[in-house]
């Protein structure tokens, strides 16, 4: 059995839109364990979340859709609004 301790490093991302940046998403993904994505009518522009999903996904980061995202249920698999 492993013993040690495991501490997930999560971080808000996403949260650009067109112009405004905000956060250094390119610069934590180098650092984060996993990544909440800002999205629906949270924060962030469709480019800016696409561009971070990709990145993340590059590094093999699970990812968290934030809560005020519009995810409907249809017969059990989640589709995006």
């Amino acid at each position: 059995m492993d013993d040690r301790l495991m501490v997930d490093l999560n971080c808000d991302m996403g949260e650009s839109f067109g112009r405004y940046t905000l956060g250094a998403d390119a610069e934590l993904l180098n650092w984060v364990t996993s990544a909440n994505i800002a999205c629906g009518l949270h924060a962030g522009d469709p480019l800016v979340m696409q561009e971070v999903v990709e990145r993340a996904l590059k590094k093999g980061l699970p990812l968290v859709r934030t809560r005020a995202s519009l995810i409907c249920k249809v017969s059990g698999d989640e589709r995006w609004l």
